[in-house]
C-alpha cells in the first residue's frame, strides 16, 4: 500500500526517470491516488482558461491521461529554497510550456573573447565597420589637428615681423649735423625690419622729451633724436678744442623694451645700432675730408682728438626696462598655466556631475546654475592661488598700482579664467568630453601665438589676436609689472565680454544637449522594441537605414 503524501508537496525530485502526472503538480487530491492509473480523471473544465487549451504552446494539456516526462517539465524554486513545480495559469507556465514546446528558443548567456577579427558573421561584420570609422575618424582629425596648430604656430614666428616696424627721425638741430645725420639714417639700407619716418621738430613743442612719450605709448618701436645746438656744439670744438667734447650729447635714441622684449633684442636695438654706427662713421669720414686743411686741425688733434675721430654720437635712453623672468613667466608660459587649469576644472566638473547622476536629475535651471557656480567657485581660488604663486616668484605688481596692483592682477587672472575656461564648458556641452581635447589644443595654440610676438609686426591673419583672451591678459601683466601703456580697462571689457558670451551660450548648449539626450533615449526604446517584436537582426538593419 503506497504512503499517502501531503496535498500540493509532491517532490519531483525523487520521480527519477518516471513519467510525472500532470495532475500531481496540479495540487489536486489524486496525487494521493497515483499508484492507480485508472482513478484519475482529467481536470474540470473550467480550469484551463480556452486560450490556454487552444495554445499550440501547451499541446499537453488536452484531455485524458496528462502525464509528461520529468525531463520536460520547469519547476520553480520558492523562496525557502523548496522546488515546485509552476502553475499552468501562471506566465511562468506559459513561459515553460513555450520552452517545452521550442526548447531551441531557451535563451543563452553571452559569451565574450570567443571570435577573430576577420569572422564573416554579421555582428562582426557590424563591428569592423564601426570600429574603422571610428578609429580612421581620429586619425583624420588628429592629422588636421597637428596641421592646423604647426601652421598658425609657424605662421607666427617665420618672417616676423611681416612689415617693417615704424622708427621716428626728428631734427631738433636744423644744423649741418642733423641735416646730414637725417639723411644718412632715411637711406640706410642696415635696416631692413624698421620703415624710418621723418617727423618735423614742429610736431613735438617739448623737444626731445616728447619722444619718450612717443615710445612710451607704442606709436613707434624707435625714435632717434638730433638733439638741439648738436652743429653749434661741433662747430665751437674744433674751433675752440676742448678735452671735454661729448659726441654723445649729438644725438639720443629711445626704445621700449618692456613693448617686446624679444623684438627689441633681435630686431630693434641691433638694426638701430647698426644704422648709426654706420651713420657716425661716415660723418666722422666726411668732416675729416672737410677740415683736412683747417690750421686748428693739430691742436683739436693734442687736446680733443675725439673731436675729430667721433666728432657725434648717440645716448641709448631705454625707455621702460625689460624683465626675461616676467616676460617668460607671466605674460606666456604662464597664461598656458591658467588654460590648462581651467581645462581640468572643467574635466572634473564633468566627471563629478556623471558620476553623481546629477546630469539626469536636476532640471535644467538647477543644472545650469550649479555648472556656474562651480566654476566661478574654482576658478576664484585657482586665480588667487596662481597670482600668489607668480608674487612670490618675485613678479612686482605695485609698478603701476601701488598695493593695489596684487588685487587686480588677482581679478585679471581670474576673469581670464572665466574667459578661457567658460568657453571650454560651452564646448563640452556641444561637443562631449572625447573631442574637447582636440579644440582645447587649438584654442592654446591660438591664445599663445598672438603672444610670441607683437601683432603689428605678424601678418594680417593674426589682426584677431587683438580680441583673444590671452593677448589682452598679457598686455595688462605687462602694465602691472612693467608700466607699459595702460589698457588694463580695455582688456579687462574684452574678458569680461568673452565671459558674457559663454554665460549666454551655455544654457542655449545645455538645452541643445537635454533634447539630443531624450532623442537618443527614444530612439534605444525603439531599437530595444523591434528588437523584442523581429529579432536582433531587425533593430541593426533599421539603425543602418537610419
Amino acid at each position: 500500500m503506497s504512503t499517502p503524501r501531503r496535498k500540493g508537496r509532491s517532490d519531483p525530485t525523487q520521480l527519477g526517470p518516471k513519467p510525472v502526472r500532470v495532475a500531481a503538480f496540479l495540487g489536486s487530491d489524486a496525487s494521493d491516488q497515483r499508484s492507480n492509473k485508472s482513478d484519475l480523471s482529467p481536470p474540470p473544465a473550467d480550469f484551463w482558461s480556452p486560450a490556454l487549451d487552444s495554445s499550440p504552446l501547451n499541446p499537453f494539456f488536452g484531455g485524458g491521461d496528462y502525464t509528461l516526462p520529468y525531463d520536460r517539465v520547469r519547476t520553480v524554486r520558492s523562496p525557502l529554497g523548496r522546488t515546485t513545480p509552476s502553475l499552468p495559469n501562471s506566465p511562468s507556465a506559459v513561459q515553460n510550456a513555450s520552452t517545452v514546446a521550442n526548447p531551441q528558443s531557451e535563451p543563452t548567456a553571452p559569451t565574450f573573447f570567443d571570435k577573430q577579427y576577420f569572422d564573416e558573421d554579421e555582428a562582426m561584420s557590424e563591428a569592423r565597420r564601426q570600429f574603422l570609422r571610428t578609429y580612421l575618424g581620429g586619425v583624420l582629425l588628429t592629422v588636421a589637428t597637428m596641421l592646423t596648430v604647426f601652421l598658425i604656430h609657424w605662421g607666427a614666428v617665420r618672417n616676423v615681423p611681416v612689415e617693417p616696424l615704424n622708427g621716428v627721425v626728428v631734427d631738433f638741430d636744423s644744423g649741418v649735423v642733423g641735416l646730414n645725420v637725417s639723411m644718412a639714417i632715411l637711406n640706410t639700407l642696415n635696416s631692413p625690419n624698421i620703415a624710418w619716418n621723418y617727423v618735423p621738430a614742429a610736431s613735438y613743442p617739448l623737444g626731445s622729451a616728447s619722444l619718450a612719450d612717443v615710445v612710451w605709448n607704442e606709436k613707434a618701436w624707435v625714435a632717434i633724436s638730433v638733439n638741439a645746438d648738436a652743429s653749434q656744439i661741433l662747430n665751437d670744438g674744433l674751433l675752440f678744442p676742448d678735452s671735454d667734447y661729448d659726441g654723445t650729447l649729438a644725438m639720443t635714441v629711445f626704445f621700449n623694451e618692456a613693448r617686446s622684449q624679444s623684438i627689441f633684442q633681435s630686431i630693434i636695438r641691433p638694426q638701430a645700432i647698426a644704422v648709426l654706427d654706420a651713420v657716425i662713421l661716415g660723418f666722422a669720414q666726411s668732416l675729416a675730408v672737410q677740415v683736412s686743411g683747417s690750421t686748428t686741425i693739430p691742436s683739436v688733434l693734442s687736446t680733443s682728438p675725439q673731436t675729430l675721430v667721433q666728432p657725434v654720437s648717440y645716448t641709448i635712453e631705454n625707455v621702460l626696462p625689460g624683465n626675461r623672468h616676467i616676460s617668460s613667466i607671466a605674460t606666456s608660459a604662464g597664461l598656458l598655466y591658467l588654460l590648462m587649469g581651467s581645462f581640468f576644472i572643467v574635466m572634473f566638473g564633468h566627471r563629478a556631475r556623471n558620476r553623481s547622476g546629477l546630469n539626469k536629475q536636476l532640471r535644467l535651471r538647477s543644472l545650469i546654475r550649479l555648472r556656474f557656480a562651480s566654476s566661478f567657485a574654482a576658478f576664484f581660488f585657482l586665480s588667487l592661488f596662481y597670482s600668489a604663486l607668480v608674487k612670490i616668484l618675485k613678479l612686482d605688481t605695485a609698478k603701476t598700482y601701488n598695493r593695489s596692483g596684487f588685487l587686480v592682477l588677482w581679478m585679471l587672472n581670474w576673469i581670464g579664467m572665466l574667459a578661457v575656461g567658460l568657453a571650454l564648458e560651452v564646448v563640452l556641452t556641444l561637443i562631449g568630453p572625447c573631442y574637447l581635447l582636440f579644440f582645447s589644443v587649438l584654442w592654446a595654440i591660438v591664445n599663445f601665438a598672438v603672444c610670441i610676438n607683437p601683432i603689428d609686426g605678424m601678418s594680417r591673419f593674426y589682426q584677431f589676436g587683438y580680441a583673444i583672451p590671452f593677448y589682452n591678459m598679457s598686455q595688462s601683466v605687462k602694465t602691472i609689472a612693467l608700466g607699459t601703456k595702460n589698457q588694463v580697462g580695455l582688456n579687462f571689457g574684452v574678458l569680461i565680454i568673452w565671459a558674457l558670451i559663454s554665460c549666454i551660450s551655455m544654457p542655449l548648449a545645455q538645452r541643445r544637449a537635454r533634447s539630443r539626450y531624450r532623442r537618443r533615449c527614444a530612439e534605444e526604446e525603439e531599437m530595444k522594441r523591434i528588437q523584442c517584436e523581429q529579432g536582433p537582426g531587425a533593430a541593426s538593419l533599421t539603425k543602418r537605414t537610419k
